[in-house]
Protein backbone atom coordinates (compact mmCIF):
# COMPACT_ATOMS: atom_id res chain seq x y z
CA UNK A 1 0.00 0.00 0.00
CA UNK A 2 1.29 3.63 -0.86
CA UNK A 3 1.42 4.94 2.82
CA UNK A 4 0.53 8.67 3.71
CA UNK A 5 3.68 10.22 4.92
CA UNK A 6 4.08 14.03 6.85
CA UNK A 7 4.03 15.94 4.15
CA UNK A 8 0.62 15.18 3.40
CA UNK A 9 -0.20 16.08 6.73
CA UNK A 10 1.61 19.19 7.22
CA UNK A 11 -0.73 21.58 5.16
CA UNK A 12 -3.79 23.56 7.03
CA UNK A 13 -6.22 21.53 8.46
CA UNK A 14 -9.38 21.87 6.58
CA UNK A 15 -6.96 20.65 3.56
CA UNK A 16 -5.75 18.18 5.08
CA UNK A 17 -9.31 16.64 6.51
CA UNK A 18 -11.38 16.94 2.99
CA UNK A 19 -8.06 15.55 1.16
CA UNK A 20 -8.69 12.20 3.97
CA UNK A 21 -11.76 11.72 2.46
CA UNK A 22 -11.48 8.39 0.35
CA UNK A 23 -8.03 7.41 1.71
CA UNK A 24 -7.71 3.97 3.89
CA UNK A 25 -7.10 3.84 7.24
CA UNK A 26 -5.19 0.50 7.67
CA UNK A 27 -5.04 -1.85 10.72
CA UNK A 28 -1.92 -4.60 11.73
CA UNK A 29 -2.25 -6.35 14.50
CA UNK A 30 -2.56 -9.70 16.66
CA UNK A 31 -5.49 -10.71 16.90
CA UNK A 32 -5.38 -14.72 19.03
CA UNK A 33 -2.58 -15.99 17.48
CA UNK A 34 -3.25 -14.81 13.86
CA UNK A 35 -1.53 -11.38 13.09
CA UNK A 36 -4.36 -9.53 10.47
CA UNK A 37 -4.43 -6.97 8.50
CA UNK A 38 -7.52 -4.53 7.82
CA UNK A 39 -8.36 -1.55 6.44
CA UNK A 40 -11.55 0.96 5.74
CA UNK A 41 -12.05 3.90 3.46
CA UNK A 42 -12.19 6.99 5.64
CA UNK A 43 -15.60 8.86 4.59
CA UNK A 44 -16.72 11.36 7.32
CA UNK A 45 -14.17 13.62 9.72
CA UNK A 46 -14.06 17.09 11.26
CA UNK A 47 -11.45 19.90 11.19
CA UNK A 48 -10.57 21.66 14.55
CA UNK A 49 -8.49 24.61 12.81
CA UNK A 50 -6.28 25.24 16.27
CA UNK A 51 -5.96 28.01 18.60
CA UNK A 52 -8.57 30.28 16.59
CA UNK A 53 -11.42 27.66 16.45
CA UNK A 54 -13.50 27.74 19.82
CA UNK A 55 -14.41 24.25 19.53
CA UNK A 56 -10.57 22.57 19.49
CA UNK A 57 -8.97 21.78 22.85
CA UNK A 58 -6.36 23.72 21.90
CA UNK A 59 -8.15 27.24 21.74
CA UNK A 60 -6.02 29.66 22.77
CA UNK A 61 -2.96 28.15 22.71
CA UNK A 62 -4.20 26.10 25.23
CA UNK A 63 -1.72 23.02 26.15
CA UNK A 64 -1.91 20.19 28.03
CA UNK A 65 -0.56 16.76 29.02
CA UNK A 66 -3.52 15.56 27.48
CA UNK A 67 -3.82 17.31 24.45
CA UNK A 68 -0.04 17.61 23.73
CA UNK A 69 -0.19 15.82 20.48
CA UNK A 70 -2.32 18.32 18.94
CA UNK A 71 1.02 20.67 18.91
CA UNK A 72 3.25 17.43 17.86
CA UNK A 73 4.21 16.95 14.08
CA UNK A 74 1.55 16.28 11.60
CA UNK A 75 0.61 12.89 11.20
CA UNK A 76 0.59 12.60 14.97
CA UNK A 77 -2.65 10.94 16.73
CA UNK A 78 -4.48 12.77 19.66
CA UNK A 79 -6.77 10.00 21.48
CA UNK A 80 -8.82 11.06 23.90
CA UNK A 81 -11.64 10.11 26.60
CA UNK A 82 -14.78 10.53 26.02
CA UNK A 83 -18.17 9.67 28.65
CA UNK A 84 -15.15 7.70 30.61
CA UNK A 85 -15.42 4.51 28.59
CA UNK A 86 -14.81 5.81 24.71
CA UNK A 87 -12.33 7.33 22.87
CA UNK A 88 -12.09 9.15 19.85
CA UNK A 89 -8.70 10.13 17.33
CA UNK A 90 -7.81 12.90 15.96
CA UNK A 91 -4.93 13.02 13.74
CA UNK A 92 -2.34 16.19 13.85
CA UNK A 93 -2.02 19.01 10.61
CA UNK A 94 -0.29 21.61 9.81
CA UNK A 95 -1.12 24.72 11.45
CA UNK A 96 -0.50 25.57 15.42
CA UNK A 97 -2.74 22.88 17.95
CA UNK A 98 -4.99 21.94 14.81
CA UNK A 99 -6.23 18.59 14.13
CA UNK A 100 -8.85 16.08 12.38
CA UNK A 101 -10.81 14.14 13.82
CA UNK A 102 -11.94 10.97 12.01
CA UNK A 103 -15.71 9.92 12.33
CA UNK A 104 -16.76 7.20 9.85
CA UNK A 105 -15.03 4.45 7.86
CA UNK A 106 -16.53 2.17 5.17
CA UNK A 107 -15.16 -1.22 6.59
CA UNK A 108 -13.30 -2.61 3.12
CA UNK A 109 -10.64 -5.23 3.81
CA UNK A 110 -10.91 -8.17 6.49
CA UNK A 111 -14.64 -7.03 7.88
CA UNK A 112 -14.32 -10.44 10.33
CA UNK A 113 -11.48 -8.65 11.99
CA UNK A 114 -13.49 -5.79 12.40
CA UNK A 115 -17.07 -6.88 13.05
CA UNK A 116 -14.73 -9.61 16.23
CA UNK A 117 -13.04 -5.81 17.54
CA UNK A 118 -16.53 -4.14 17.74
CA UNK A 119 -18.25 -7.28 19.42
CA UNK A 120 -15.30 -7.31 21.60
CA UNK A 121 -16.26 -3.91 22.44
CA UNK A 122 -19.64 -3.71 22.74
CA UNK A 123 -22.65 -5.57 24.59
CA UNK A 124 -23.44 -7.89 21.94
CA UNK A 125 -21.00 -10.74 23.84
CA UNK A 126 -23.10 -14.01 22.44
CA UNK A 127 -21.53 -16.20 19.92
CA UNK A 128 -23.80 -16.11 17.39
CA UNK A 129 -24.12 -11.67 17.67
CA UNK A 130 -23.00 -9.66 14.86
CA UNK A 131 -23.26 -6.01 13.86
CA UNK A 132 -24.35 -4.61 10.90
CA UNK A 133 -21.41 -3.34 8.28
CA UNK A 134 -22.81 0.51 8.14
CA UNK A 135 -22.96 0.10 12.14
CA UNK A 136 -19.31 -0.89 12.48
CA UNK A 137 -16.96 2.45 12.20
CA UNK A 138 -20.22 5.32 11.72
CA UNK A 139 -18.96 7.26 14.35
CA UNK A 140 -15.73 8.07 16.17
CA UNK A 141 -15.99 5.89 19.00
CA UNK A 142 -17.06 3.03 16.94
CA UNK A 143 -14.26 3.77 14.42
CA UNK A 144 -11.74 3.03 17.58
CA UNK A 145 -13.01 0.04 18.66
CA UNK A 146 -13.52 -1.42 15.16
CA UNK A 147 -9.06 -0.80 15.02
CA UNK A 148 -8.19 -1.36 18.03
CA UNK A 149 -7.30 2.31 19.02
CA UNK A 150 -6.71 3.04 22.38
CA UNK A 151 -4.77 6.02 23.93
CA UNK A 152 -2.79 4.19 25.84
CA UNK A 153 -2.02 2.59 22.45
CA UNK A 154 -1.37 5.43 20.07
CA UNK A 155 -1.46 8.76 21.92
CA UNK A 156 1.03 10.75 20.51
CA UNK A 157 2.14 7.78 18.08
CA UNK A 158 3.49 9.57 14.44
CA UNK A 159 1.15 7.49 12.66
CA UNK A 160 3.06 8.03 9.45
CA UNK A 161 6.01 6.37 11.11
CA UNK A 162 4.04 3.22 12.78
CA UNK A 163 3.33 -0.13 11.79
CA UNK A 164 0.61 -1.05 13.62
CA UNK A 165 -1.79 2.07 12.56
CA UNK A 166 -1.42 4.19 9.56
CA UNK A 167 -3.19 6.03 6.32
CA UNK A 168 -2.65 4.40 2.72
CA UNK A 169 -3.56 5.83 -0.56
CA UNK A 170 -7.30 4.44 -2.02
CA UNK A 171 -7.32 1.14 -4.08
CA UNK A 172 -9.31 2.98 -6.51
CA UNK A 173 -7.64 6.35 -6.90
CA UNK A 174 -9.43 7.45 -9.78
CA UNK A 175 -12.88 6.77 -8.03
CA UNK A 176 -14.97 10.13 -7.70
CA UNK A 177 -17.01 10.91 -4.71
CA UNK A 178 -18.59 14.45 -3.89
CA UNK A 179 -17.75 15.98 -0.85
CA UNK A 180 -20.46 17.82 1.32
CA UNK A 181 -19.92 19.84 4.72
CA UNK A 182 -22.04 20.75 7.90
CA UNK A 183 -21.38 22.07 10.80
CA UNK A 184 -19.28 19.88 13.70
CA UNK A 185 -21.68 18.13 15.70
CA UNK A 186 -22.27 17.78 19.56
CA UNK A 187 -20.14 21.70 19.65
CA UNK A 188 -23.18 23.76 20.59
CA UNK A 189 -20.74 25.57 23.12
CA UNK A 190 -17.98 27.03 20.46
CA UNK A 191 -20.85 30.04 19.94
CA UNK A 192 -20.03 31.13 16.53
CA UNK A 193 -17.96 28.61 15.67
CA UNK A 194 -20.46 25.64 16.26
CA UNK A 195 -22.03 26.89 12.64
CA UNK A 196 -18.72 26.70 11.10
CA UNK A 197 -19.11 24.22 7.94
CA UNK A 198 -16.23 22.11 9.27
CA UNK A 199 -17.77 18.50 8.61
CA UNK A 200 -16.44 17.00 5.49
CA UNK A 201 -18.28 13.42 4.44
CA UNK A 202 -18.94 11.55 1.46
CA UNK A 203 -22.28 12.67 -0.36
CA UNK A 204 -24.39 9.03 -0.10
CA UNK A 205 -22.32 6.84 1.29
CA UNK A 206 -24.14 5.03 4.09
CA UNK A 207 -21.43 4.43 6.37
CA UNK A 208 -21.15 8.19 7.77
CA UNK A 209 -22.46 8.72 11.27
CA UNK A 210 -25.52 11.37 10.54
CA UNK A 211 -26.07 13.50 7.87
CA UNK A 212 -27.10 17.15 8.65
CA UNK A 213 -30.07 18.86 6.82
CA UNK A 214 -27.52 21.95 5.94
CA UNK A 215 -25.65 21.04 3.67
CA UNK A 216 -22.86 22.70 1.01
CA UNK A 217 -20.84 20.68 -2.11
CA UNK A 218 -17.19 21.57 -3.02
Amino acid sequence: MNRLGVDFFDRPCETVAKSLLGKLLVREMKLGNDKEIFAGKIVEVEAYLGVEDKAAHSYQGRRTDRNEAMFMEPGTAYVYNIYGMYQCVNISTGGEGAAVLLRAACPLLNVEAIQKLRLNSSRKRSSNASIKMIDLCNGPSKLCQAFGITKQKFNKVNLCKSNELYFAESITPDESFEILSSPRIGIDYAEEWSQKPLRFYVKESPFVSRVKKFKVSH
